[in-house]
């Protein structure tokens, strides 16, 4: 757990008793869960709420875990929303994505244009 500043302390002091702390825990790869996405991503696809459901239910069980669960979250919505830009808004692609993004999106097999 990482406290910044006073306040944060202050406001976790009040709480301490109350919380279960344990070690930061990492399982699974998110790489090859990311890219099983890109697919759906750069389709533009939108699934039927149940299965929508079903997915995050096997995603939960197979899929990477604890802190590399987080990195597969961020990694996924990086690279969604950059096929997103590039597909509506080519001409905005470079203006619009940091380079810190496009370095994480270089990780992955994009779909050519």
């Amino acid at each position: 757990m990482a406290v910044r500043n006073e306040t944060g302390a202050a406001m976790l002091a009040t709480v301490r008793e109350q919380l279960t702390v344990q070690p930061v825990m990492s399982g699974g790869d998110r790489h090859e869960a990311v890219q099983q996405g890109i697919a759906a991503y750069d389709n533009a696809t939108t699934l039927p709420m149940w299965l929508a459901w079903l997915l995050g239910f096997v995603v939960q069980k197979l899929g990477p875990k604890g802190l590399e669960y987080a990195r597969f979250s961020i990694d996924s919505h990086f690279v969604r929303n950059y096929l997103y830009v590039r597909r509506h808004y080519p001409q905005k692609l470079a203006a619009h994505v940091p380079e810190f993004a496009r370095r994480l999106v270089s990780r992955y097999r994009l779909p050519v244009k």
